[in-house]
C-alpha cells in the first residue's frame, strides 16, 4: 500500500497525479510534519516539505549531480566549481547553482541584479557551486526517466512554436543520456534544451524527490511511480 502525504497547496499537476494513484492520502504542511508518524509514507511537495519529511523520517537527504559525469560530454558549455566567495570576488558573469545541496536554490545568472543573487549572498563564503558560462536556450525540455526508460517529455520554456525535427533531436539524446547515465537514481529527470547555435545540450539533471510534473509530459500513472521508485530507493525498502 502506497501511503502519501502531500503537501497543502501543492501545485495543481502533481497533486492531481497523487490524488489518482495513491492508495492512501493525507495532507499535512510543513509545519504539521513533526505530528505525524517516523516512517511507512511518502512525501510529495516542495524542497523544503521534503527535506522536512526526511529530516523527520531520519532518512538521508539524497542528492544526485545536476552534471553527472556520464553526461558532461552533453553539455557543449564549460563547467566548474568554485566556492561563494570565489564568484563574489571575481565579478565574472557566470551561472551559479548549488553543488552539494542541489536544490538549495534554482540556478540563476550572476550577477545579473533580478533580485536573486540575495540568495548567493546569504550563503557561507566556502559552500561550493556549480559554475558554467552563460548560455542562451531557444527552447527547453524535462523529460522523466524511471529505471532507465524515458517516460516522456514537457516542454517548459516560453516559446510555443512547434518544431518536430528538434523534439526528435531532443528525444533522441534523451534515450542516450539514459543509457549512458548507469549509476543514475532510480527515478529523475533529464531537462535538455536547444542553444542558440541548434546544438541540443544537457540544462541539467533533477533528482527524483521534489519533481515538478508538466501537465501532457507522461501518464500521471508513470510520473507517480517514479516518485514512488525513488523515494523506495531512498528509504532502502525494496519491493522486488
Amino acid at each position: 500500500m502506497t501511503k502519501v502525504v502531500l503537501q497543502r497547496h501543492f501545485s495543481l499537476y502533481p497533486g492531481m497525479a497523487v490524488r489518482a494513484h495513491a492508495d492512501h492520502l493525507t495532507l499535512a504542511s510543513v509545519d504539521e510534519i513533526k505530528t505525524l508518524q517516523k516512517s511507512g509514507w511518502m512525501p510529495v511537495g516542495s524542497v523544503e516539505f521534503c527535506l522536512a519529511a526526511m529530516i523527520h523520517q531520519e532518512v538521508d537527504p539524497s542528492f544526485v549531480s545536476s552534471y553527472p559525469k556520464p553526461l558532461q560530454g552533453f553539455l557543449h558549455r564549460k563547467i566548474w566549481l568554485d566556492t561563494v566567495a570565489g564568484v563574489i570576488a571575481n565579478g565574472r558573469r557566470v551561472f551559479v547553482k548549488p553543488s552539494a545541496r542541489q536544490k538549495l536554490f534554482t540556478g540563476f545568472v550572476w550577477p545579473d541584479g533580478d533580485g536573486q543573487e540575495i540568495a548567493l549572498k546569504d550563503l557561507p563564503a566556502n559552500d561550493v557551486l556549480w559554475c558554467a558560462d552563460p548560455v542562451s536556450f531557444t527552447q527547453e525540455w524535462r523529460y522523466y526517466v524511471c529505471n532507465g526508460k524515458v517516460l516522456g517529455a514537457g516542454r517548459y520554456d516560453d516559446n510555443d512554436a512547434e518544431d518536430p525535427v528538434f523534439e526528435m533531436m531532443l528525444h533522441y539524446a534523451a534515450s542516450e543520456m539514459a543509457k549512458q547515465y548507469q549509476d543514475a537514481p532510480a527515478g529523475y529527470s533529464i531537462d535538455l534544451g536547444v542553444l542558440d547555435d541548434g546544438k541540443v545540450a544537457l540544462v541539467e539533471v533533477n533528482d527524483g524527490w521534489a519533481l515538478g510534473f508538466y501537465s501532457g509530459s507522461c501518464a500521471s500513472s508513470d510520473y507517480f511511480d517514479l516518485l514512488c521508485a525513488r523515494w523506495d530507493e531512498i528509504t532502502g525498502i525494496d519491493h522486488g
